[in-house]
């Protein structure tokens, strides 16, 4: 499922990399070296980076996958969780439409 929802928001990562968003993805749920590895098998060039258990308190999160949107201020906009890409995905471009119109 993760995979699925991260390769879906490739096409939101072109468009609005051109707006200067960036996106990053957050592993959550394994050490680190586990998360390098899912990385490179996945065959996905992104950036990422690991966090533990307070990093994920702080951005709520509670489970996997999440879906974050941190505003220019460093604030939490936004956050959800989609079991699958079809609402994932369009909810996510709505609520990073919301955002990037609020800056």
């Amino acid at each position: 499922m993760c995979v699925e929802l991260i390769r879906g928001m490739g096409p939101l990562e072109e468009e609005y990399g051109k707006k200067g968003i960036a996106f990053l993805l957050v592993n959550a749920f394994e050490d680190e070296a586990a998360g390098r590895t899912f990385m490179e098998k996945s065959g996905m060039d992104r950036p990422w980076a690991f966090a533990d258990a307070e990093g994920l308190e702080a951005l709520g999160v509670h489970m996997a996958p999440t879906q974050v949107l941190v505003d220019g201020e460093g604030r939490v906009a936004w956050t959800s969780s989609f079991q699958s890409i079809t609402e994932g995905v369009p909810a996510f471009r709505r609520a990073l439409e919301s955002v990037v119109a609020a800056k």
